[in-house]
């Protein structure tokens, strides 16, 4: 009976194993320069068709178009002015006090600082109508 079903584990698992053959690919995606690098080694390559080149051109064409709106588009959507986001803090101590990892006032207050100065294009980058505020 052992004999018997070592017997049928061990051919379930050479099939199973003869069908993870990696060698052989059928990816639609690779052109015959990676196909050739395939069969070389094992490659792996994302499963998204490729565009083609007219495919690409029109893609970048509606980005760009898009580029060029989205400054007047973005701002007629939200309307003027300044966008408030309200920031719950949640604190997981120990126990009492900061060595146990509580966090004063003063911390969640120029941890708000930190973000309205980033948002606020005060420290590099763009300038965004985002003000954070505590909850």
């Amino acid at each position: 009976m052992f004999l018997r079903r070592s017997a049928t584990v061990l051919a379930a698992a050479s099939l199973l194993l003869s069908a993870c053959n990696d060698t052989v690919r059928s990816d639609t995606n690779l052109s015959l320069e990676e196909q050739a690098t395939a069969a070389a080694g094992l490659i792996r390559s994302c499963g998204t068709d490729n565009l083609s080149a007219d495919e690409i051109d029109a893609v970048e064409a509606d980005v760009r178009a898009a580029l060029r709106l989205t400054p007047t588009y973005g701002a007629a959507l939200r309307g003027t002015g300044s966008v408030s986001v309200p920031v719950w803090f949640h604190v997981i101590s120990k126990g009492a006090g900061t060595a146990n990892g509580d966090v004063t006032d003063q911390q969640i207050t120029q941890q708000l600082n930190v973000l309205n100065d980033a948002y606020a294009g005060r420290t590099g980058g763009v300038a965004t109508p985002f003000v954070f505020t505590l909850a």
